[in-house]
């Protein structure tokens, strides 16, 4: 399998995927929550397609994209997401 994000030619192939929150905003804690349609990821030896991050924290997951198509990922904070926060990838054969 391949995978392939959109407006980023030649990449083919993920398998690490790091997220940093670098700071809380107004005393409450700024954390997100990435999450990938169709795929998971590998995350402390457990498979999930979400999880949660805290600022300033780093998180390495592992993925090898094995479902063929069109998918969303997304942070699933309403907010987030109204502000942007999604996007699609591509996997293909």
């Amino acid at each position: 399998m391949r995978f392939t994000a959109p407006k980023t030619p030649g990449l083919a192939g993920l398998s690490l995927l790091r997220f940093c929150r670098p700071a809380s905003a107004g005393g409450q804690v700024n954390y997100h929550t990435p999450h990938w349609h169709g795929n998971v990821v590998t995350l402390d030896k457990h498979h999930t397609d979400i999880f949660s991050i805290l600022p300033a924290q780093f998180v390495a997951a592992d993925m090898v994209p094995d479902r063929v198509g069109t998918w969303m990922f997304h942070c699933h904070i309403d907010e987030h997401m109204e502000e942007g926060m999604m996007a699609m990838y591509q996997v293909t054969p």
